[in-house]
């Protein structure tokens, strides 16, 4: 009987030990025996963990959309394309058809140009998701487009002799533009909201022109009459704006918003009267002429902004006994 006790024991203990005696191997802590490899102690193993690549780009959502906030802006700007119409009339008598021909005109001095500046403003989140407030801000802006127009026609009843020949030019430029503007957003994410805006713009425009004819006598080639005339305008117009956009909080109190806003400041008018006479000889007065130039302010704005917003803390509630 015990011999076959220890025959038994014997081949339990060879089974257990039979993966680390084929793999060249004992257990920690032994001595090993020659051809066979001492497994170091698990404490001195090399540890692995997954890399770490930081916390989410929008993952510190403020506890409320409530508060005060002040930031900056930045973008482009450009002209919403109203045309500069320049149209001529009679200050006097023997206008010939040709004279309005030449100095008017329709054309659009378009141009672009960066715009940025400041502002601040004011939230109020209710219903967890929606969130509405105002806001104001004012931008310098360096936006002016020219253009120009020439023409020619033959003047009066004696077209194989004298060509009235025209030369329009107008520039619009924007200085300055500032809006007071409300917001009516909803949430996408806590962190994350859409919002429509609209309010009132204002800003510094000006519009100026010039026109210039010149009475050719086509046997010589040679200037027989000219008159010229320009139009000069300045001034701060108010009209209104509306607008979208997306904001985001990139940490409890910056967040960063991309915004489109469009912009109408109303139209205006400049005359002037010509300071020369058509005359064809001397000590003659065929027409005294002037002119009127008219355009509209309007345009689009596409931006870039960052807020931030000043931390809020609710009043306390103080119970009344």
């Amino acid at each position: 009987m015990k011999h076959h006790l220890l025959y038994a024991s014997s081949i339990a203990i060879v089974l257990a030990a039979g993966p680390a005696l084929a793999s060249g191997t004992v257990i920690t802590g032994a001595t090993p025996s020659p051809g066979q490899t001492l497994l170091p102690d698990a404490s001195l193993r090399p540890t692995f963990s997954p890399p770490a690549f930081g916390p989410p780009l929008f993952d510190a959502a403020p506890a409320s959309w409530t508060g005060l906030y002040f930031g900056a802006n930045a973008g482009y700007v450009t002209d919403g394309g109203g045309d500069v119409n320049i149209a001529a009339f009679p200050l006097g008598s023997g206008l010939y058809p040709s004279d309005t021909q030449v100095i008017s005109g329709s054309f659009a001095p378009n141009g672009s140009s960066f715009i940025g500046g400041g502002g601040f403003g004011l939230n109020y989140q209710f219903a967890n998701v929606l969130f509405a407030g105002l806001e104001t801000d004012i931008q310098g802006s360096a936006l002016k487009g020219s253009s120009s127009l020439a023409n020619a026609a033959p003047y009066g009843g004696i077209p194989g002799f004298v060509t009235e020949l025209g030369a329009l030019t107008a520039t619009k430029s924007l200085t300055y533009l500032g809006t007071l503007r409300a917001r009516v957003g909803v949430l996408l994410t806590p962190v994350i909201g859409a919002y429509a805006t609209a309010g009132l713009a204002y800003g510094q425009v000006g519009l100026s022109t010039s026109s210039i004819s010149s009475l050719i006598f086509n046997p010589t080639g040679a200037a027989v009459g000219a008159a010229f005339g320009a139009t000069n305008y300045s001034g701060t117009r108010a009209g209104w704006t509306a607008g979208a956009g997306l904001e985001a909080f990139l940490s409890p109190n910056w967040s960063a918003k991309i915004e489109y806003l469009y912009y109408d400041l109303g139209s205006t008018a400049g005359y002037s009267p010509f300071v020369a006479a058509f005359s064809i000889a001397p000590g003659s007065l065929d027409a005294i002429m002037g002119s009127k130039a008219s355009t509209s302010f309007s345009g689009h704005i596409a931006r870039l902004g960052v807020n931030y917003h000043l931390p809020y803390a609710p009043a306390p509630i103080i119970a009344k006994y």
